[in-house]
């Protein structure tokens, strides 16, 4: 085990940071309240980090001092549990220039992966992915107003400490036969996960139907909430945990 990638990490606090690399022996490490990236291996960079405001994402250069493989772009997140601020989270993430290059080519087949983009994105989704089947947005990705305007077009809930989080094993309102109808407030995420599935590859469990190991579990129910995705060509390389 070479790399960490965490979530929850309640390490704001730069004593906790120096606590954290302490106990993990860490070599390198980028942390924030909700994510960590932390390199185990003295050979292992971690450079030209790039954090969110909110904290909830990381992105960095991996690299290897004696050269023994090709640095590459790792992306950390940590989604929001509550619908509202998790849809706006996903709209976030698909502004960054990394991902402009997917978004116009979602719908094509043979496509050269941007060197710049993050070859492995990891963390905790806070989704189901069986509850986001690509195929109701393929349909959509011909109309260019579709990948713009992402985010919400009203006020979020003024109170945000009384909305429950949503169950990740619930599935969202969508009239699946007729995809035009997708509510405007989900769009992002079904976008993101789309352009997932057609560029990327998950890796930790392949998105069974049935995974062995669920990654969550609450309220009675189990459900899979994170995931590991690679560029295709490297998933079967891949040696983050």
């Amino acid at each position: 085990m070479d790399i960490l990638c965490l979530q929850e990490t309640n390490a704001a606090d730069p004593d906790i940071q120096d606590r954290l690399d302490i106990q993990l022996q860490a070599k390198t490490s980028i942390w924030t309240q909700y994510c960590g990236v932390v390199s185990l291996d003295p050979a292992i960079q971690l450079d030209n980090a790039y954090v969110s405001t909110n904290g909830r994402l990381i992105i960095c250069t991996v690299s290897h001092v004696n050269h023994l493989f090709h640095s590459f772009r790792l992306m950390n997140i940590y989604a929001p549990s509550t619908p509202y601020a998790r849809y706006d989270f996903y709209a976030d993430l698909l502004q960054l220039p990394y991902f402009r290059p997917f978004l116009s080519n979602l719908s094509t087949q043979s496509f050269r992966f941007p060197p710049d983009a993050p070859k492995l994105i990891v963390g905790d989704f806070n989704y189901n992915f069986s509850h986001f089947p690509s195929s109701i947005v393929y349909n959509q990705l011909e109309d260019p107003d579709f990948v713009t305007h992402l985010h919400l077009h009203h006020p979020h809930p003024p109170d945000t400490t009384s909305i429950i989080s949503e169950d990740p094993s619930a599935t969202p309102i969508l009239d699946t036969n007729d995809p035009s109808n997708m509510p405007p407030s989900t769009k992002a995420q079904w976008l993101w996960h789309a352009m997932l599935q057609q560029h990327y590859r998950e890796c930790s469990h392949h998105l069974q139907a049935d995974p062995p190991l669920p990654t969550f579990t609450g309220g009675g129910y189990r459900s899979t909430i994170d995931y590991m995705y690679s560029e295709d060509q490297n998933c079967s390389n891949v040696f983050m945990f």
